[in-house]
């Protein structure tokens, strides 16, 4: 399994809202927000230690 890697993600309330806040913690926006269809929206930041973790944002309960 060489090359590969294995992300956690982590459930926000609010994508938008979680993204705002990386800058100004010194962290990176790696992948932008993005639409899973129908299940919810995704994205990936870097800490300032350069390890990455993926939020997840569920919408399909009626959410977003």
């Amino acid at each position: 399994m060489s090359g590969q890697t294995m992300r956690q993600y982590v459930s926000v309330d609010s994508i938008d809202d979680a993204l705002a806040k990386v800058p100004g913690l010194g962290g990176d926006v790696v992948e932008p927000k993005m639409e899973a269809a129908g299940m919810g929206f995704y994205a990936v930041v870097r800490d300032t230690e350069g390890g990455e973790i993926g939020l997840w944002q569920d919408t399909s309960q009626g959410q977003g």
